[in-house]
């Protein structure tokens, strides 16, 4: 998994140096390691970190014990190491040898925090219970700095063509990348727009897995994003096109929940783009590997035998099971 978490360390490390490598394990190192396998592939977690604005190279198959020969193969002069491990026994050698730099952890975030959101919409489905959701018990700190660390600066040049997407991007996985690379090339500056919580429950009927700005800083970390609106309109208006000078509006088709009225401006204007991602990845996918892969919940009941998920996408179950009037 590669959350916003994860990211903000990567950025962190960029400070140090000029590149930044990143060493992946095997998904067999993975699964040795945690009895449990990645929830993203090998493939798929090279496409996420490759992606990232501050991610020179992705260097595959790692030992889970970082070496000085497998930083000099590499030519990497310095290790980033998290507060949180500096003194945990894989980064030994490079601790005695001073070749190591620490980073900060901004937000007290893990896979395994992600994982249990989404375990718990799972078992309150199960049983038919209230969602808890953990966005509602801790205040999420992020400031405009923690913002700018993720924007490459950049303003579009007056030539520029200007591209405007907008969705809710929960749980960020490379369908979304994918749609955002093809989106892209129609143009020379992406503007993204991310659905604010409370738009998400009205539309989709369900809260998202993350919230509004861990959404955000997910999205805007990756290469093909030069702006964001944060909490951007469900509908894309005259005033937005005219505000941010928007030349197309590009809308994909996995994961669109809007009739056509959200974009009649746009399609009126003729500057309105449908694609395909070209990816068979979606975020309900992504929920359901989880639910699949994780082998208990807390009575105990595997959580693949559970007669009210079966054979039904996290989009349909939570639509049935909790309606906006539960939700928002």
């Amino acid at each position: 998994m590669v959350h916003f978490g994860d990211i903000y360390q990567i950025r962190e490390a960029r400070k140090f140096g000029n590149s930044v490598v990143i060493g992946m394990y095997s998904d067999e190192d993975i699964m040795e390691i945690t009895g449990r396998p990645p929830v993203f592939n090998r493939s798929e977690r090279r496409r996420l970190l490759s992606g990232l604005k501050f991610v020179d190279k992705v260097v595959e198959n790692v030992p889970y014990k970082t070496s000085l020969s497998t930083m000099n193969g590499h030519n990497c002069q310095y290790c980033a190491i998290e507060e949180s491990l500096g003194s945990s026994e894989r980064f030994s050698e490079v601790r005695k040898a001073g070749r190591f730099v620490t980073t900060r952890r901004a937000f007290e975030i893990s896979e395994e925090d992600i994982t249990e959101r989404v375990l718990d919409f799972h078992s309150a489905v199960q049983h038919n219970s209230a969602v808890h959701l953990p966005w509602q018990k801790n205040v999420f700190l992020a400031t405009s700095e923690t913002f700018k660390l993720l924007a490459n600066g950049a303003k579009p040049n007056p030539k520029d063509k200007v591209v405007y997407v907008c969705g809710t991007f929960d749980f960020f996985n490379i369908g979304h990348l994918a749609f955002l690379e093809k989106a892209k090339k129609l143009g020379d500056y992406m503007i993204v727009g991310v659905y604010a919580d409370e738009d998400v429950v009205k539309s989709k009927g369900y809260h998202p897995i993350m919230s509004l700005y861990e959404r955000v800083l997910s999205t805007f970390a990756y290469k093909p994003v030069d702006e964001v609106i944060i909490g951007a309109p469900l509908s894309v208006t005259d005033e937005l096109i005219e505000r941010f000078k928007i030349d197309v509006v590009v809308e994909g088709t996995v994961g669109s929940f809007h009739d056509e009225s959200h974009v009649a401006i746009p399609i009126k204007r003729g500057i309105y783009r449908h694609i395909e991602s070209d990816s068979d990845v979606t975020t309900e996918s992504v929920l359901q590997r989880i639910v699949e892969s994780r082998s208990h919940d807390s009575a105990g009941q595997d959580v693949n035998d559970s007669t009210t998920c079966k054979n039904k996408s996290f989009d349909n179950v939570f639509k049935s099971q909790y309606p906006v009037e539960q939700l928002g």
